[in-house]
């Protein structure tokens, strides 16, 4: 806050001859903080504002160590003002510097849904997250979730993680009310791989701390899929003497440095139109209000916190929260966009709001490698892909003799189904569908290094996030049952041993051996000669012309084949399991992910597991 105070007395704020001065409370000792009650704090914060002559007061959520500090802000926010509150001090006369948790609860339950997640785990701390996960789990029943709740416990995290890792979920929504825990969340992750591949980590808390260098240097050896969300601010523009730049700091420290800023500009409009400033309020008391309470609300400016403006009721208002997701290089990609009020955002930017109208909630179609289109690795594969300058090449001929238009730089059978899918997104659903093909080598679709379970090729790309769809050869599949097979091959044999004339049926017939042999392959004695060729056992007379014994031959290898196929992968149809699930408590109950079980509404046992 200093920085702050610093930043307005050199001029950019009040009127000349003013000055801004930051009182901070003294500092109590630890022991003295730690045995503090939310009362005593209350009690303290009274007494010491009086004869101060404060235009506000800046409260922030560390006050006491009270389990219900964290409330403070909003029961002194009924009792003197003008306070701005640093805590989530919800409905009550405080101005808030955090956006309201109905808003962020709203928000993130619209990112989850996009994801389509089913099961996922919540990591909260403190009362406010709790509050939050509340808000969350209420939606779960619409939208089918199954949410596993975990209470972060600061210091031992670590023990935390390893349990993390042997849960099959691997879906992770992270909040805490106090912020500074996110950095040990964020560096244990990354120490015990959850932050590897096939993790995907939604955190909540607004600007969390991913500094540049931590995803340069750490995090991309992980690949995790991370979401996140910075609120759009003019962190550039305010001075600090601090070693660590403003768009490193945590989200709290952005607002109290707004909060001073909001504060002095409410007081230069205070004087600008009575000509002095406002009478201090010096005493708790829900009965005298600050005349400067007003002008807090006319107050409007982009900060290091974002856009800076209260309602009537205080509650922070106008912002927008940018939504960053990805994996690897793509992790900056701008995916979405929260804002709290459209009509106001349309106002600001010039742009119509791009989503639906009854959703401040805006998430970009395409997430995978970036947000502005869809990425298609094509593989050359002729007819199907094609690139018209290889191909002018290859066959040594102009560019203009090869078929497709000037527009086109491909051909194929998979190139012209992507312009149909392209024209039938746009004119019929009307919705945009933008890519940009990248080509690779001829046959790198991909093989899978069984040493190291790692893929190669076009598949690479798909897993590393750097492309959302493979295209090339489409390959026709007749697909033909063994029983299929032996129908097949059973009137086939048939048809040849009652026409070929050099079958026994046509050598009878030149009388060149008996009736009787003629009658050799009927209906039912060709099924027997096939079902017995299948069986590797002998007939009673084997075919006397040459495309009999080459459907028998073939017939033979065939059934060979399918034998030692069925052999080979018949030992993994007898393997399982015999790790039983364990369910020894309502704890395991509620953390599987493999059965469903249902509750009474409001009995006893729903309440067990909605608080659990």
């Amino acid at each position: 806050m200093i920085d702050a105070a610093t930043y307005v007395n050199d001029g950019n704020i009040l009127s000349a001859g003013d000055q801004l001065n930051v009182i901070h409370n003294d500092l109590l000792g630890t022991s003295v903080y730690e045995e503090r009650s939310l009362f005593q704090s209350v009690f303290q914060v009274c007494n010491n504002i009086r004869n101060t002559g404060a235009a506000g007061l800046i409260m922030p959520n560390d006050f006491c160590a009270d389990s219900n500090c964290g409330q403070i802000g909003s029961i002194l926010g009924e009792a003197y003002s003008p306070l701005l509150a640093l805590d989530q001090a919800d409905n009550s006369g405080a101005f808030k510097m955090l956006p309201i948790l109905r808003d962020m609860g709203e928000m993130l339950t619209d990112v989850i849904a996009h994801f389509k997640w089913e099961s996922f785990i919540f990591l909260y701390e403190g009362n406010v997250a709790f509050e939050l996960g509340e808000m969350v789990a209420a939606k779960a029943l619409n939208y089918g979730w199954r949410i596993h709740p975990i209470k972060i416990d600061a210091g031992n995290f670590e023990a935390q993680a390893e349990y993390l890792k042997s849960r099959p979920v691997r879906n992770v929504l992270v909040y805490v009310t106090h912020e500074h825990l996110l950095v040990e969340v964020v560096n244990t992750a990354f120490e015990t791989q959850l932050l590897s591949n096939n993790w995907h980590w939604i955190f909540g808390n607004l600007n969390p701390p991913f500094t540049e260098r931590f995803l340069e240097e750490k995090y991309r050896h992980n690949m995790a899929f991370l979401t996140r969300f910075k609120i759009d601010s003019n962190e550039l523009s305010y001075f600090t003497s601090t070693p660590t730049p403003i768009k490193d700091w945590q989200f709290r420290q952005r607002a109290a440095y707004d909060a001073v800023v909001a504060l002095a500009k409410a007081l230069r409009l205070y004087k600008d139109e009575r000509g002095t400033l406002p009478d201090p309020v010096e005493f708790c008391s829900n009965d005298v209000k600050s005349e400067l309470i007003p002008y807090l609300t006319r107050v409007n400016f982009r900060g290091a916190s974002g856009d800076v403006s209260f309602n009537a009721q205080g509650d922070r208002v106008n912002y927008t929260i940018t939504m960053y997701s990805g994996k690897d290089r793509h992790t900056e990609n701008e995916a979405g966009l929260f804002v709290q009020d459209i009509t106001s955002w349309e106002r600001a930017t010039g742009q119509q709001w791009q989503g639906k109208r009854n959703k401040r909630m805006y998430i970009k179609p395409f997430r995978q490698s970036d947000a502005q289109y869809i990425k298609i690795v094509m593989v050359p594969e002729p007819p199907f892909f094609m690139d018209r300058e290889e191909e002018s090449r290859r066959y040594k001929v102009p560019i203009s003799s090869i078929p497709g238009t000037e527009e086109d730089d491909y051909l194929g059978i998979s190139w012209d189904l992507l312009k149909e899918i392209k024209k039938l997104f746009e004119e019929e659903m009307e919705q945009p569908f933008d890519y940009q093909i990248v080509q690779m080598d001829r046959g790198q679709y991909g093989t899978l290094d069984l040493s190291t379970g790692e893929w190669d090729g076009a598949m690479r790309e798909i897993i590393d996030g750097d492309a959302d769809i493979i295209m090339g050869a489409l390959q026709p599949r007749l697909l033909v049952s063994p029983p299929g097979g032996f129908v097949f091959i059973s009137l086939l044999a048939w048809l040849i041993g009652r026409y070929d004339p050099y079958e026994w049926r046509g050598r009878s017939k030149r009388n060149l051996v008996s009736a009787d042999d003629g009658r050799t392959y009927t209906l039912p004695d060709a099924i027997l000669f096939v079902l017995s060729t299948g069986f590797w056992q002998g007939y009673i007379r084997g075919p006397r012309s040459w495309a009999f014994r080459i459907l028998a031959a073939f017939w033979f290898f065939f059934a060979i084949s399918i034998t030692f196929l069925y052999l080979w992968n018949v030992n993994t149809v007898f393997k399982f399991s015999k790790t039983a699930l364990k369910v020894q408590d309502q704890a395991d109950l509620l953390m599987q992910d493999q059965f469903h079980f249902g509750i009474v509404r409001f009995s006893p046992a729903y309440d067990l597991y909605r608080y659990w």
